[in-house]
């Protein structure tokens, strides 16, 4: 775990989440996310004494596990935010308030709305990256940077040049997205992304996606709108 990032908090036994979620934590949020399965591991992470931004619980069929370990995260002090997530018949909504929680919910659900919740929660602003992109973009990010096996650095670039497919990004865009400052002249970290960036996704997806650079301008990713979930 990186001492410069926050860290989430992720208490699951359903696999499915896992690429999802960690998609939007390591590369929307850039939190470093730690998955466990039960309230034990959970309160060992706790007593850890990490500084925990983000906490989300889905263990179906054991819901007063997960009400218990909300009310043990949330008895910390600290200022932990517990999104449970719970299935459209479990009814927990309020037991999860009374228990703690700072927001419940249904799971499956929007990846695109529990980033917005997230955001709000954390105080975060909303920028355009999440109010403009459509729901189908989020889960085809996700999805892409899973099946190239991309590293969450590949995978922030990937989010930043998806949001403007077909569009040229400036390295300095590219570099105030990702590192939150301005490019500097020399700098070739961008260029050793793309160029691994594209080899993955060229041997994964073929042309139906493709990254090239923009000599003098910067970097382009194209989609030419093709269904990347069908194999290559």
């Amino acid at each position: 775990m990186s001492q410069n990032k926050p860290t989430s908090l992720l208490i699951t036994s359903d696999s499915r989440l896992r690429n999802p979620l960690n998609y939007l934590f390591s590369v929307v949020l850039k939190h470093d996310l730690e998955v466990v399965e039960d309230a034990d591991a959970a309160r060992g992470i706790m007593r850890a004494d990490l500084p925990v931004k983000a906490v989300v619980v889905h263990m179906p069929g054991r819901e007063s596990e997960a009400l218990e370990i909300t009310r043990t995260v949330k008895s910390t002090g600290g200022s932990n935010i517990v999104i449970m997530l719970a299935a459209e018949q479990d009814h927990l909504g309020v037991d999860a308030f009374f228990a703690g929680a700072d927001d419940v919910v249904v799971w499956p659900c929007s990846l695109r709305e529990l980033a917005v919740r997230l955001f709000v929660r954390l105080g975060l602003p909303l920028d355009d990256a999440i109010l403009q992109t459509d729901e189908g973009s989020w889960n085809a990010r996700a999805y892409i940077a899973d099946r190239a096996g991309l590293t969450v650095s590949e995978a922030q670039v990937m989010h930043v040049l998806y949001t403007h497919d077909g569009e040229t990004v400036s390295r300095d865009e590219l570099s105030l997205a990702v590192d939150a400052r301005p490019w500097r002249y020399g700098d070739r970290k961008f260029d050793v992304h793309v160029a691994k960036l594209r080899k993955k996704l060229s041997d994964t997806f073929g042309d139906k996606v493709s990254v090239s650079t923009i000599r003098s301008l910067g970097y382009r990713l194209v989609t030419k709108g093709a269904n990347i979930f069908d194999p290559a």
